[in-house]
């Protein structure tokens, strides 16, 4: 794999000179506080499209202030993402599933045959594991995702848009059951750790696959405690067609967390809130 590439914050710059079409925030910010903190998703879909990038990039940053949203990519398949709504729906269920092989598993790295497990003990039909992920989801914030198993119970194939994802991973904290899934998360194994999974103490998922379309898409959420005290909350997703496709997407989402690490040193982290829908 090519060496991966920290991208520092030169187009802050221009970003804060264009702030209008640069951030979308659902809450008032006073305008000088943006000298101080450009919109942090502008520079991540930035960095991910140096080195010549030209894949589709999609950028979702909450942090105390708001929710910043950039790139021309806004949803994807939710890929092995879609495991952490799983595993939570699971321990519902089964709150004793906690310390099992089957969660450790699906969210350490990502195995598909025990979150396969983990949803058929969901209920005996397609519908009734399909309601109780959405009820994860619907708990977390997003009123939008519906779970879509159409296809041999793929589950990985619902589109979760990168904004209604952010929302869930804000408010992960809040949800029941959420303490081990947060655990697994903050310990996935070496190889899963580009992307975000380069930023220390960071709590993530990832997942990747081949669209219908042939192009291949890599997406990760993350919580990334700060020292102001919260989380920022980041969700990145692209996806591309090349030789290298898997290389390429996995080193394009790496340049782009790199390039929050100086905004996160600063960042004002929130805590969740149920009633935060961003």
């Amino acid at each position: 794999m090519r060496t991966r590439v920290a991208v520092g914050l030169a187009f802050i710059v221009s970003c804060a000179a264009f702030l209008t079409s640069c951030q979308e925030t659902t809450s008032e910010v006073p305008a000088a506080s943006f000298a101080q903190l450009p919109n942090a998703a502008e520079v991540a879909v930035a960095a991910a499209r140096e080195d010549g990038y030209t894949g589709g990039v999609g950028a979702v940053v909450i942090d105390a202030t708001g929710t910043y949203t950039a790139g021309d990519l806004t949803t994807t398949n939710a890929w092995s993402t879609i495991k952490v709504p799983i595993v939570l729906a699971a321990l519902k269920e089964d709150p004793d599933l906690e310390d099992s092989d089957l969660v450790e598993a699906t969210l350490r790295w990502s195995d598909n045959d025990t979150s396969w497990t983990l949803w058929k003990q969901l209920g005996s039909t397609a519908a009734e594991r399909e309601a109780k992920v959405e009820a994860v989801l619907r708990a977390a914030g997003d009123t939008q995702t519906t779970v879509d198993v159409t296809t041999g119970e793929q589950y990985g194939i619902t589109q979760w848009s990168l904004r209604n994802q952010a929302t869930l991973a804000s408010n992960l904290r809040c949800l029941d059951n959420s303490g081990p899934v947060l655990d697994y998360m903050g310990d996935v194994i070496e190889e899963q750790h580009w992307g975000v999974g380069t930023i220390d103490g960071a709590l993530f998922k990832g997942g990747w696959g081949p669209d219908d379309e042939g192009a291949y898409q890599a997406r990760q959420m993350a919580l990334i405690p700060v020292k102001s005290g919260g989380d920022v909350t980041v969700v990145l997703a692209t996806n591309v067609e090349s030789e290298e496709y898997r290389e390429d997407a996995e080193d394009a989402l790496t340049r782009a967390a790199e390039s929050l690490k100086p905004y996160l040193k600063t960042a004002q982290g929130r805590d969740c809130a149920l009633n935060f829908n961003p």
